[in-house]
């Protein structure tokens, strides 16, 4: 009898091979929460609260540092760029004696040169981004992929913006600016 009517509850439910695991999990998770508010009361709701903000600051973490080594693993693509162009240009400020044009060729090297290195970094950034969003493109528009795809663009805009702030005074300390 027990047999029959686990037969026709499974039945009901059509359960599939594939679905067995996920709806095992689900029953799983439900007699923990029954047996957690049971137990422990209103105790169990303010235990929830703490561990569902705990989950959302691990998922922004990771979103975090998805984001900082796209930025860094671009970043690293130019870095050698970037080194040259401000060596180049430091070691230029050192030189004593400069002739008069040469201050407005290094300006134009420099604009050139960082016009150069911001195209590229961007356009490798891009293709990075396109790499850690394949695996959230097949899904549908959801407010889970709204809100992770807009915290991945707002980290990497922050890390851009600190690579900006840190290559910035570099840039403009030099002598062809003073």
């Amino acid at each position: 009898m027990i047999k029959e009517r686990i037969e026709e509850l499974k039945r009901k439910i059509s359960l599939k091979k594939e679905n067995i695991v996920p709806f095992i999990f689900s029953i799983i998770i439900t007699f923990l929460l029954f047996l957690g508010y049971s137990l422990l009361g209103d105790r169990f709701n303010n235990s929830m609260w703490i561990i569902a903000g705990i989950m959302l600051a691990v998922f922004i973490y990771l979103i975090m540092f998805i984001a900082g080594f796209a930025v860094m693993k671009a970043l690293f693509f130019v870095a050698a760029e970037l080194s040259l162009l401000i060596f180049l240009a430091q070691s230029y400020c050192d030189v004593k004696s400069r002739p008069a044009g040469s201050d407005e060729a290094l300006q134009s090297l420099l604009i050139i040169g960082l016009v150069y290195i911001v195209y590229s970094f961007f356009r490798t950034l891009f293709d990075i981004s396109k790499k850690n969003y394949q695996p959230v493109k097949n899904e549908k528009w959801s407010s889970q992929k709204v809100v992770s795809v807009a915290l991945f663009l707002f980290f990497a805009g922050v890390f851009v913006w600190q690579i900006y702030l840190v290559v910035n005074p570099v840039i403009t300390n030099l002598c062809i600016y003073k």
